[in-house]
């Protein structure tokens, strides 16, 4: 999942559905099963006090894909609108981890740090991706790295993530955009599909349960 930038887009399409329940609200006919019945949609309508996150807290989560940058310009709507944040860019493996034995977790610990402070939830994104993803993962002295060698490399990078951010991040994107863009593949040709073989997405979500054993894992 590639995600873009900002969050108006994601928000614009939040508000379309309250204006649409609004729109509705009143005493009006509807096609029944005997007949024609009469509905007060009114008391169907959510609080809007304490925004768009309170008015649906006891439906579902509504969610952000923010940066380190919109955590400070959007930081008073985020916390009112939002209950969950995903981060764009910042946790995935090229970014937070570029180097073997080097992280870079401030971009990545401002957000978290803004969920915890805000009571919120946070989905990580993502572990396993074709696309970003350092090369160091996928060799050893300037030869392909063997299987058994990837994997270790993938669980000390999955328990780093974990024991970091496991308290503010409930659910985790294991393995992104595994499956083909051409019609004649199966799988995306990737290094982990060339190292691991036609397994490697069950491998790969076996070790994630392995590392996270409380996690919701997609």
């Amino acid at each position: 999942m590639r995600i873009p930038g900002g969050i108006l887009a994601g928000t614009a399409l939040v508000l379309l559905f309250p204006v649409l329940s609004i729109s509705c609200a009143g005493t009006g006919a509807v096609p029944g099963g005997d007949g024609i019945q009469t509905v007060d949609s009114k008391a169907e309508i959510p609080s809007w006090e304490h925004g768009l996150a309170g008015a649906y807290s006891e439906y579902f989560p509504l969610g952000a894909a923010v940066n380190s940058a919109t955590i400070s310009s959007a930081k008073h709507m985020l916390s009112r609108e939002f209950s969950s944040l995903i981060a764009e860019n910042e946790m995935k493996p090229s970014v937070i981890h570029p180097r073997y034995g080097t992280w870079h977790f401030y971009a990545a610990d401002e957000i978290a740090d803004y969920a915890r402070t805000h009571g919120m939830s946070m989905r990580g994104h993502c572990l396993v991706w074709h696309r970003q993803t350092p090369g160091w993962f996928f060799s050893s002295y300037g030869e392909r790295a063997g299987r058994d060698l990837l994997l270790e490399r993938l669980r000390d990078h999955m328990s780093v993530m974990y024991q970091r951010y496991g308290d503010v991040i409930d659910v985790w994107d294991v393995a992104n955009e595994v499956i083909s863009d051409d019609h004649a593949e199966f799988l995306r040709p990737s290094p982990y599909l060339d190292i691991l073989g036609d397994d490697y997405v069950a491998e790969v979500f076996l070790l994630a349960r392995e590392v996270m054993p409380d996690a919701k894992l997609f």
